[in-house]
C-alpha cells in the first residue's frame, strides 16, 4: 500500500470515528507522528473537507444510489463520502484515483467494492452534468449546497436575503 493510500485509510478511520462522537481534531493530532507533513496535510484536507461538505456529499450519493446513505454500513458510507469529496472538490486528485483507492478500501474493509466502484464511477461520469438541488426553496437548497442546518439557513435568508446569506454560508464553510 502506497503512502497516499495509507493517508486515505487514516482519513477514513478518522471519519468513521467522528460518527461515534470523537472529535476529528483530537484524532488528527494523534495521527500526526505517523505521517510526514505532506501526508498530514492531505489527511487534514480529506477529513475536514468531507465533514464540511457532508450534507452535499450525502445528497449526491442519495440521488445516484437506490440505497439511502444513512442505511449503508458506517465504513462503506464514509468510503463513499471520501471518494465523492475527492471527485468533486480535489482537482489535484484524478477522479480515477479516487475511485480506485476507494474501491480498494472497500475491498479491505468490508467487501462492498462492487457497490463502491459502481456508485463512484457514476459520480465521476455525471459530475459535470449533475443537477444540483434547485427545489425552489432557498432554505433547503442552500442547506444542501453549503452543508449547514436548514434552520440556520432559513434564519440567515430571512435576515440577510438569499444572495447575502449564500455568500455568508459559503464563506463560513470555506477553508480557514
Amino acid at each position: 500500500m502506497g503512502q497516499a493510500d495509507k493517508a486515505r485509510e487514516k482519513a477514513l478511520e478518522i471519519l468513521r470515528r467522528t460518527e461515534d462522537g470523537v472529535f476529528a481534531g483530537v484524532l488528527l493530532e494523534q495521527s500526526r507522528p505517523e505521517f510526514n507533513a505532506l501526508d498530514n496535510a492531505f489527511i487534514l484536507e480529506l477529513v475536514y473537507g468531507t465533514l464540511r461538505n457532508r450534507a452535499l456529499l450525502d445528497w449526491v450519493l442519495n440521488r445516484l444510489s437506490e440505497r439511502p446513505v444513512k442505511k449503508t454500513d458506517p465504513w462503506t458510507r464514509n468510503i463513499l463520502r471520501l471518494g465523492v469529496y475527492q471527485i468533486l472538490f480535489l482537482d489535484k486528485v484524478p477522479a480515477h484515483a479516487a475511485v480506485n483507492t476507494s474501491t480498494e478500501l472497500a475491498k479491505r474493509l468490508g467487501g462492498k467494492q462492487g457497490y463502491v466502484n459502481g456508485l463512484l464511477r457514476n459520480v465521476q461520469r455525471s459530475r459535470d452534468t449533475f443537477a444540483y438541488p434547485d427545489t425552489g426553496d432557498p432554505g433547503e437548497r442552500l442547506s444542501i449546497l453549503t452543508s449547514h442546518p436548514e434552520w440556520l439557513v432559513r434564519r440567515w435568508v430571512k435576515r440577510f436575503g438569499e444572495q447575502r446569506a449564500e455568500t455568508l454560508l459559503r464563506a463560513n464553510n470555506g477553508q480557514a
